[in-house]
C-alpha cells in the first residue's frame, strides 16, 4: 500500500528536491526500457507466457511509481510557482505602499529646513 507524505523544505531547497525526485523517475523510465527489451526478446524466443506476465506486471508497477513521481514534481512544482508570485504580489504592494506614504507627506518648506540646520 502507498502512502502519501509530506515534509517542510525551505523554499530555496525546493527546485534541488524536484530535481531529485525527476531524476528517480528517469532512472525508473530506463529500467521500463530496459524491461521491455527483455519482455520483448522473450515473447519472439519462449514459451513462457507466464514469465511474460509477470515481467509486463512488474513494467506496469514500475510506471506507476514513475506516475506518481511525475504527479508529486507537478504539484510540487505548481505549489511552489503559486508561493513565488505570491511573493512577488507582496513585495510589489509593499513597496506600492511605501510611495504612495511616502507621496502624502507634505515636503519640508524651506524654512522648516533652515530652522533644522540652525540647531
Amino acid at each position: 500500500m502507498k502512502v502519501k507524505i509530506s515534509y517542510s523544505v525551505d523554499i530555496d531547497d525546493i527546485p534541488d528536491s524536484v530535481i531529485k525526485i525527476l531524476q528517480e523517475a528517469h532512472a525508473g523510465i530506463d529500467e521500463v526500457s530496459n524491461k521491455f527489451r527483455d519482455v520483448i526478446s522473450k515473447a519472439g524466443s519462449t514459451r513462457e507466457y507466464l514469465k511474460i506476465l509477470d515481467d509486463l506486471d512488474g513494467i506496469r508497477k514500475v510506471m506507476y511509481q514513475v506516475d506518481q513521481q511525475l504527479e508529486d514534481c507537478y504539484d510540487i512544482v505548481g505549489g511552489y510557482q503559486r508561493v513565488r508570485i505570491q511573493q512577488h504580489t507582496q513585495e510589489h504592494q509593499a513597496l506600492e505602499t511605501a510611495s504612495q506614504q511616502q507621496e502624502r507627506q507634505p515636503a519640508p518648506t524651506p524654512k522648516e529646513t533652515k530652522s533644522k540646520g540652525k540647531k
